[in-house]
């Protein structure tokens, strides 16, 4: 969803609990986006955790 591919094999259910919580929305033309300015950059960042979290400490 964030590079705009698709999501692959995810359950529906699992997309209408994010937007029945309120983080995502479906686009009328179709797709899902972020709904709030502050989630579009906590989401990514979040997932992006475990890839920084794993790179070696340069200092």
């Amino acid at each position: 969803m964030l590079s705009g591919q698709s999501l692959g094999d995810i359950p529906e259910s699992d997309r209408q609990y994010l937007i029945d919580l309120g983080l995502l929305e479906r686009r009328p033309s179709g797709g899902l986006v972020i709904t709030n300015p502050i989630y579009q950059e906590i989401i990514p960042r979040t997932l992006a955790n475990s890839s920084q979290d794993s790179l070696p400490d340069l200092v």
